[in-house]
């Protein structure tokens, strides 16, 4: 039998991280209405999202950056870009993926395929999307549509994503 003691920090470190994305995932399901009617509304995900994501490394420490999709679907296929701007000491880096997906009337899961640009960050790297799920809501304070969720990485990273669908300017 294995004792708390001899599972390394690191993995216990891991381990909870996962736990906690799942509890969150799980918590997601209750906030929505699940009926038939909710599931089956048609829902245009079509246009330019924009917002906030942010990525959790641990022991409260936290980067947002600025995050941007743009979107076509045909159907419940779900196509587009995303646009990731990260800033490093007043710097600006920033990084366009393809996105696919599918949707299930309020509900979107998608992920960046690969990365078709990226500016070099100096000591780091992109990593994409590998999963996002994302609930579409109505912000009650300004009547714009939203998508709101979580994201993981294949490094084992996760975190949160804000995206808001503003109406075009006229």
């Amino acid at each position: 039998m294995i004792q708390i003691s001899q599972i390394p920090i690191l993995n216990v470190h891991l381990l909870m991280k996962k736990l906690l994305t799942l509890f969150i995932l799980w918590l997601i399901q209750f906030s929505a209405v699940y009926t038939p009617s909710v599931l089956a509304q048609k829902v245009d995900y079509n246009g330019v999202w924009t917002g906030n994501a942010t990525v959790d490394f641990g022991f409260g420490m936290r980067e947002k950056f600025e995050y941007e999709l743009i979107l076509t679907q045909k159907k419940n296929k779900i196509k587009g870009v995303s646009t990731t701007v990260l800033t490093i000491k007043s710097k600006k880096y920033t990084a366009k993926a393809e996105i696919e997906g599918e949707v299930n009337g309020k509900f979107l899961k998608c992920y960046e395929t690969h990365n078709i640009q990226e500016d070099k960050i100096p000591n780091s790297g992109w990593i994409p999307f590998s999963k996002m799920e994302l609930i579409y809501r109505i912000k009650t304070d300004t009547n714009y549509p939203t998508l709101e969720g979580l994201y993981q990485c294949p490094d084992g990273s996760n975190g949160r994503l804000i995206l808001e669908k503003k109406p075009p300017r006229v």
